[in-house]
């Protein structure tokens, strides 16, 4: 059931968390900190910070639960060589009869990056996460990943053991409960057993979906669902994650569980992560963002460059908008 947590103006609901919004600190009880803020039930001895509309969600949970629990993952077992240039695309096209869904699209993902890949609905990112995956035919251009040229679905079989993925709807078996799910992830990676089930295990305390795991996915909350399909996307220790739209239909608080994590893994595992969005907020959490309209590529830089380039800009969404008008 649906419940109303706060009503008024947009700057009336600013106004009612400011007195719980710091600048980012250290905070152990009753607290929760995300994008340069902290936001604490009992006073704080820093200065505050400018909350915005997502602040009445992090503030409403903690006067809710006391205590958002914090999302941790462990160092990787296994180490691997990486390259420093993880993927790279030149020119990939693809076509649906007379309608072009991307148009010779290049694009780069770095070593240890979050490359975010922004757009309307409809602007060809889904598109373009399925070609680099082999689930769409590629009709034009070439794809490199992990060092290795594209060309066969062999060669995408030698790559299988380093990639993991989330897709838009989270591809998980609905009649096999969390534990089953993960376990039959583990086989299929041939992850030995003791091995599988002490890291799913590690995956499900750090994670939060613990209490769940005995739960049948559809009976999870969206949240819960969320990062346990990230769980199944990293059992094998992968060195490139690629994830559609994940943080579609999740509220706040789940949103900024999951890019706590996506940061852990890049800091931690050295991975590099490509994640598409239509929240161009989350540019903000990107180490570069690639931005599409209509199937082709109009912004390729970083947040840091983008809010220079446009000064006045008071969010992402703003510039954004600007591209899209002269793009």
């Amino acid at each position: 059931m649906k419940k109303i947590i706060a009503k008024g103006t947009a700057q009336e609901l600013i106004d009612s968390v400011r007195e719980y919004t710091y600048v980012e600190t250290e905070c152990h009880d009753e607290c929760f900190s995300f994008n340069k803020r902290t936001y604490s039930l009992k006073p704080l001895n820093v200065p505050h910070a400018e909350p915005d509309l997502e602040s009445v969600f992090f503030v409403d949970a903690l006067k809710k639960y006391k205590h958002i629990p914090e999302i941790t993952v462990e160092e990787r077992e296994t180490q691997i060589e990486i390259p420093e240039i993880v993927m790279e695309a030149k020119g990939l096209t693809k076509r649906f009869g007379d309608f072009v869904a991307d148009d010779h699209i290049d694009m780069v993902l770095k070593k240890g990056e979050i490359l975010g890949l922004l757009g309307a609905n409809g602007a060809g990112k889904t598109t373009f996460i399925k070609m680099l995956l082999g689930l769409y035919p590629i009709d034009e251009g070439e794809l490199w990943l992990l060092g290795k040229k594209i060309e066969s679905y062999k060669d995408r079989l030698e790559l299988k053991s380093k990639i993991g993925y989330v897709s838009q709807k989270f591809a998980l078996y609905k009649d096999m409960t969390v534990r089953e799910n993960l376990i039959y992830f583990a086989n299929m990676h041939r992850i030995p057993t003791s091995k599988a089930l002490k890291r799913i295990n590690k995956l499900a305390e750090g994670l939060g979906f613990k209490e769940y795991m005995n739960y049948l996915p559809t009976e999870l909350p969206l949240g819960i669902n969320q990062r346990f399909s990230v769980a199944a996307a990293i059992l094998h220790e992968p060195v490139v994650l690629f994830l559609d739209e994940p943080t579609s239909g999740v509220d706040a608080v789940a949103r900024a569980q999951l890019w706590k994590l996506l940061h852990q893994l890049k800091q931690k595992w050295g991975i590099s992560i490509l994640i598409t969005t239509h929240y161009m907020s989350e540019a903000e959490y990107c180490d570069r963002v690639v931005v599409l309209k209509q199937g082709k590529k109009i912004v390729d830089d970083t947040p840091e460059n983008l809010h220079k380039k446009f000064p006045d800009a008071k969010s992402f969404e703003d510039i954004f908008i600007r591209f899209y008008e002269e793009g």
